[in-house]
């Protein structure tokens, strides 16, 4: 026997041999060393047994068991089944009639787990990292479990978690990787709970807010709604996250931990059950005061600027409209003065839907609703283009019920006279720099349950911009397009209550589709 057994992977049972004849018996194949010799103390399982049933029980048991007996005060290896064999090597024979404290001089908790065991008569539970003698060695996360068989016997159980340790190390990297990213993340990030209160910040969310710490933030807001300032904002987050479940770049103001307000926009997603209960919420802030700042600054330059422009063109255009009555002046004198006061008055309603533009994008525009007639304001346009018609070699036709109008037509909606003015301006404008050369523009006036209007040209819509064609500052292909025509024209038409949509193909060219309030007497 050799004097400094190794083992090959594992844990044996060693048994120290009572006599040289007891040494001299080896294990052959599925035979057994025979069941250990009656003692004085009593029977034990190996005595009750049969070597043929003390085999097939050993065998029986589906972990790796290793079978120690307690001799002269020491524990020796003395059998162990095939599960072990399969486990341990095929060298395992060799290491019978071992102790413990030989076999493994590197884990005494092994002799003091087998002690405890055979004293207490408890069952003993220990995970320990084990690494194998085996080339390569290998480090084992191993889950033994001891317990005694009297009078002498103890059982270890040994069971290999390594997989399950992996996987729980696996994790527990790839959640300090995201915690690293969580934490250095450059925009504030979040998750609520159940109860809607956080449950965890970043350090750039809490000192967004104004705290020193994660942890200050999460204990400190008991109630995340009630950091926004406008409730109605709130309420329109909440009510839009019912409806889709998440939302993007939603704008809102928010109170600071020290009472003072900033803006930020929210992306936020919420987690559900197979029922929909809301479980959780991800969110992601982003601080966009500065950018706010520099709007509102620009938009107040703007409305100066048109409110400065107005008084001197109030003066040109009166003036030009006084000077008309002098009886002294030719009649191309006249002529341009007419010119003048006509581009004067053109200039100002420029000014004046700019500033109505600036209200209606903020929800304070109040309709001054009439009745008003189309075609005049239509005919005003068409004044309007004639350079750009003959610079594109495009004419205009227009139709009411599919008839060419004539003198005294009239097609009436529910509007304001401005409003009405600039929706026909832009789509028809777009409508002639948009056609090819030689081909007409057809608008036509129906009436069916609302006041229709449609504007068609050959030409087709950009693939790149049909979904976002009615947004601000969309264009293609123009030189000097500004990409507010549609987007002035969607904004006017839901102002006025109605709606606009369009479609676009190659063959058929593209169609502007215009509903608006049909008033009580019709349009007609």
């Amino acid at each position: 026997m050799p004097s400094d057994p190794k083992m090959e992977q594992g844990v044996l049972i060693a048994l120290k041999p009572k006599d040289k004849s007891e040494a001299s018996r080896r294990r052959n194949g599925d035979t057994l060393p025979g069941p250990p010799q009656r003692r004085e103390q009593g029977m034990g399982v190996a005595d009750a047994l049969g070597s043929s049933q003390y085999q097939t029980l050993l065998n029986g048991i589906p972990l790796p068991t290793v079978t120690w007996r307690y001799t002269d005060g020491e524990f020796v290896l003395v059998d162990f089944n095939a599960e072990a064999v399969n486990f341990f090597g095929s060298t395992a024979n060799s290491r019978i009639g071992f102790t413990s404290t030989t076999l493994y001089p590197d884990h005494p908790e092994i002799s003091l787990d087998l002690e405890r065991a055979y004293h207490s008569g408890e069952r003993i539970v220990r995970e320990m990292r084990y690494t194998t003698r085996t080339q390569p060695a290998r480090r084992l996360h191993m889950r033994f479990s001891y317990a005694a068989c009297p009078p002498d016997l103890v059982l270890m159980f040994c069971e290999d978690m390594s997989q399950g340790m992996q996987f729980w190390e696996d994790r527990k990297k790839a959640e300090q990787q995201f915690r690293a990213l969580f934490d250095a993340a450059p925009v504030g990030i979040y998750q609520t709970g159940t109860g809607g209160r956080f449950e965890h910040v970043n350090l750039r969310l809490a000192r967004m807010y104004g705290f020193a710490s994660p942890d200050e933030m999460e204990l400190g807001v008991k109630d995340p709604s009630e950091l926004f300032v406008d409730q109605k904002q709130r309420d329109a987050l909440q009510r839009a996250l019912a409806e889709r479940g998440a939302v993007d770049d939603f704008e809102c103001l928010v109170r600071h931990a020290d009472g003072s307000t900033f803006w930020v926009s929210k992306s936020v997603k919420q987690i559900r059950d197979g029922q929909g209960n809301v479980l959780s919420s991800m969110g992601f802030e982003v601080d966009i005061s500065e950018r706010k700042m520099a709007e509102n600054l620009r938009e107040e330059v703007e409305r100066i600027t048109r409110h400065d422009l107005k008084s001197p063109l109030n003066a040109v255009v009166g003036l030009a409209n006084l000077l008309q009555d002098d009886e002294n002046l030719t009649d191309d004198q006249v002529e341009s003065l007419r010119v003048i006061e006509h581009s004067g008055n053109t200039m100002l309603n420029m000014i004046n839907l700019s500033l109505a533009m600036y209200r209606m994008e903020r929800g304070a525009y109040t309709v001054k609703a009439q009745r008003i007639d189309l075609l005049p304001l239509l005919a005003e346009v068409l004044t309007e283009l004639e350079t750009t018609l003959s610079a594109h070699k495009v004419k205009a036709d227009v139709r009411i019920r599919g008839v060419l109008a004539g003198p005294g037509a009239g097609f009436f909606v529910i509007g304001e006279r401005l409003l009405c003015w600039a929706l026909l301006y832009h789509l028809v404008q777009n409508a002639v720099e948009a056609s090819p050369p030689g081909e007409h523009v057809h608008i036509h006036f129906n009436e069916d349950k609302s006041c229709c209007v449609s504007i068609h040209n050959m030409g087709m819509v950009p693939d790149k911009i049909r979904d976002t064609l009615f947004d601000k500052f969309i264009t293609e292909g123009k030189k000097d397009g500004t990409g507010l025509g549609a987007y002035c024209a969607r904004l006017v038409v839901q102002t006025l209550g109605g709606s606009i949509s369009y479609t676009s193909t190659k063959a058929e060219g593209t169609t502007m589709r215009v509903r608006l309030p049909l008033p009580p007497s019709g349009c007609f």
